[in-house]
């Protein structure tokens, strides 16, 4: 049920899901984070992003969740997302380091693969100051 809830959430796209979403992101069950991170990527993008992010950046959270963090990232275009993504490409896990690396390209219009320090360099000499 909780799980169906985040989906129907997610497809009205109101930011007043937010709030609810973000509980989900923290739900015991592996199936209604999932959905809450999907859902969450379908809100407004200004109302959700930091919420994703912070998906992505958190190692305790699941792995599944982090993936969908990483992979609806990639639609963001939100320069927000650079930094989380470039820390990503070390995940531990061999999933998120390619989705963080088409998340990047995508945002960027660059292209260092997977390669952390070429991100960082670039970024560094390209982020808005």
């Amino acid at each position: 049920m909780r799980r169906e809830c985040a989906k129907a959430l997610g497809k009205t796209r109101d930011p007043r899901a937010v709030e609810a979403l973000n509980g989900g992101l923290k739900d015991e069950n592996l199936s209604v984070r999932r959905a809450s991170a999907v859902a969450l990527g379908n809100l407004e993008r200004e109302t959700s992003i930091d919420l994703i992010i912070d998906a992505l950046k958190d190692k305790d959270e699941d792995i599944h969740v982090r993936r969908d963090a990483a992979y609806l990232l990639r639609s963001t275009k939100d320069l927000r997302a650079i930094e989380p993504l470039i820390n990503a490409l070390g995940d531990k896990d061999s999933v998120i380091p390619g989705y963080a690396a088409d998340a990047l390209c995508e945002i960027t219009g660059q292209d260092f693969g997977k390669e952390a320090q070429k991100w960082q360099e670039w970024w560094e000499k390209n982020k808005p100051k």
